[in-house]
């Protein structure tokens, strides 16, 4: 690592930090609200299929993202809406 040193002294090149020392600090916030459906149905007698269905209609985030050795406090928010599905299909071995 010292050898980034001498063959450029004008790098950017910073020494390895403690795992003890505090880097960066995130606190986020979210808020949502959430509209949705999910079943389950065995198709044979080992097949089953789950499904989860929902709507995302108001979804809001607050957040800081601070780096402490860098003196960098980034405020993050956002909002917005989505959908969600997720379907599992499980096979049982009697």
């Amino acid at each position: 690592m010292a050898v980034c040193r001498l063959l450029n002294p004008f790098s950017d090149y910073v020494p390895p930090i403690e795992n003890s020392v505090l880097v960066i600090t995130e606190n986020n916030t979210w808020n949502s609200l959430r509209v949705g459906l999910n079943g389950s149905i065995m198709v044979t007698e080992r097949l089953k299929v789950e499904e989860d269905v929902a709507y995302l209609p108001y979804v809001a985030f607050k957040g800081t993202d601070d780096h402490l050795e860098r003196d960098l406090t980034i405020q993050e928010s956002g909002t917005g809406m989505g959908l969600q599905l997720e379907s599992i299909l499980s096979y049982f071995d009697h």
